[in-house]
């Protein structure tokens, strides 16, 4: 029985910064469009999202969501860690807060969180 490779670290260059701020958009169009029909609106979240979010997110009403479009382009904020990512993107009503993770540098980036703009619900 051979051994498995050890994981690849991740690092924070500026590909791995650009796919962050790519995913958070993709996620972020995908999250707010709160006409679309439940099961369609989830299909096409669901795998943007880590499997915990995505457990999180089944049964959710797309409706609930405040946000209907994105208005502007992602901006990603520091963090200290390059496994995760801060990405803010802006929207129809304020600026939501993505937070991203991924298991090793060879890993894509997924959604951990998705955190409406202080005041919205």
């Amino acid at each position: 029985m051979s051994a498995q490779p050890a994981p690849v670290p991740p690092s924070q260059d500026a590909a791995s910064s650009v796919a962050a701020v790519d995913l958070a958009q993709r996620a972020m169009t995908a999250f707010a469009r709160p006409t679309l029909g439940a099961d369609p609106w989830f299909t096409e979240l669901a795998p943007l999202l880590t499997p915990a979010t995505r457990s999180a997110y089944t049964g959710t009403d797309p409706a609930e969501v405040p946000a209907r479009a994105v208005t502007g382009g992602g901006r990603l904020e520091e963090s200290t860690s390059a496994f995760l990512a801060y990405v803010v993107i802006p929207t129809d009503v304020g600026d939501y807060r993505l937070l991203l993770s991924r298991e090793s540098g060879t890993a894509d980036w997924l959604v951990e969180t998705i955190t409406a703009p202080d005041g919205v619900r």
